[in-house]
């Protein structure tokens, strides 16, 4: 199976991340044209594959043509372009890939291939010992016979070697630290999927929505600003992410879209016992209410939230019956066992936690960096302090129970 497995996955050539191939000391791309670049009755590129190619030229790139047709099609489709190509190359063998290193003299970890099929495209990469890139055909219902039935067998094998797909949309969403993390878990767990970032607008968040249902997602995290924006989208909805108005989890079956919000029960995982203590929260906004939520439904005493905007924290307390909303002014860090810090990061709002409990539980849901300025607070009255971390680990964890059924450990 190993043969016919690419190195990566995409939907078509314009997805595939070229910055990363260029770090990773790649220099020639060798590609096939067939439902590759262009559906098999197309006979030139298309304006976007001229704009790719001379970007790709730009950023330093050898580009070749390798393909199984008739020189007379290869030689139409790149004239203008004047790339070294290789026509009627008897792929899966590895001579027309290695024609082209040879032309370009580079080496087989500075190449990468390009293709739509893995009986010819991909086995003859892994043959020839270069990295390659499975793309999905651009259309197949005019392909020749012999094509056609090779692909019929073809899916058998992509349905056990394809990874499953997932992301994470949000603007900015760059800072994101949920691919690191959720690859971490597909390696630990030994799942074979993938997760990317994905940075939508208001405008177009409902084509990026269909792109994921159309094109096979199992899921996606959702993250500011569009926690709540997403519940529009949603077919179904929990009861706890409806209480919260925001969702940061959603999982696609059959074309529908499940909302959740993992946010407060991956925070409150961390803490041994919640049930009969008394909560003071920093800051109204983010995660907050998710938090409060989850406190409550875990047995909190109390809560009260501390806002420089009262009316914000009132919104929050409001939905509760033993949560209140106080003015930042008049915020004491003492008569609690659990302090939360919930503003913005290296945004101090309070002053000093004097007054604070022995043993209290302080908590900063930030995670960027291990520090922040606050808890260089906190730590100075000799508290057990922690940053985020861990509810950005928990919630993924719980996303990821979601998705894949599973309770990892």
């Amino acid at each position: 199976m190993k043969l016919f497995t690419p190195h990566y996955f995409e939907d078509n050539f314009f997805n595939i991340n070229f910055d990363k191939l260029k770090k990773d000391g790649i220099k020639l791309i060798i590609t096939d044209i067939d439902n590759t670049l262009v559906p098999y009755a197309v006979a030139t590129p298309t304006q976007k594959i001229n704009r790719l190619f001379e970007k790709l030229q730009m950023m330093g790139f050898d580009i070749c043509f390798l393909s199984n047709n008739q020189s007379q099609r290869v030689d139409v489709f790149n004239e203008g372009l004047g790339y070294y190509s290789v026509s009627l190359s008897r792929k899966p063998l590895p001579y027309g890939y290695k024609q082209c290193m040879q032309y370009h003299n580079c080496t087989k970890e500075e190449t990468v291939f390009i293709g739509d099929q893995l009986f010819t495209d991909i086995l003859g990469a892994k043959l020839a010992g270069i990295k390659c890139i499975l793309v999905k055909p651009i259309k197949t219902n005019d392909e020749e016979f012999f094509i056609r039935l090779k692909r019929s067998f073809e899916k058998f094998i992509l349905k056990k070697i394809t990874p499953k797909k997932l992301g994470v949309i949000g603007t900015p969403v760059s800072h994101s630290m949920s691919p690191i993390l959720h690859g971490f878990f597909y390696r630990k767990f030994k799942i074979n999927a993938v997760y990317k970032k994905y940075c939508p607008t208001y405008e177009n968040l409902g084509e990026y929505i269909s792109y994921f249902k159309e094109n096979g997602f199992l899921g996606f995290n959702v993250t500011v600003p569009y926690k709540q924006v997403i519940i529009k989208y949603l077919d179904y909805i929990h009861p706890d992410a409806e209480k919260i108005g925001a969702v940061n989890t959603v999982k696609i079956v059959d074309g529908k879209l499940y909302g959740y919000n993992t946010d407060g029960d991956g925070f409150c995982m961390q803490i041994k016992d919640i049930k009969g203590k008394d909560v003071k929260i920093i800051g109204a906004g983010g995660s907050v209410l998710s938090v409060v939520h989850c406190l409550i439904k875990n047995g909190a005493k109390s809560v009260t939230i501390y806002n420089r905007t009262l009316e914000k924290a009132k919104v929050i307390a409001d939905l509760y019956d033993n949560v209140c909303a106080k003015p930042l002014d008049v915020f004491s860090a003492d008569n609690c066992q659990i302090l939360i810090n919930a503003v913005l990061l290296n945004v101090v709002a309070v002053k000093d936690l004097d007054g604070i409990e022995e043993g209290t539980e302080v908590f900063d849901i930030n995670y960027n960096k291990k520090e922040t300025e606050f808890i260089k607070m906190a730590l100075k009255y000799n508290v057990t302090v922690k940053n985020g971390l861990m509810m950005l680990v928990n919630q993924g964890l719980l996303a990821h129970k979601i998705w894949f059924g599973k309770e990892e450990n």
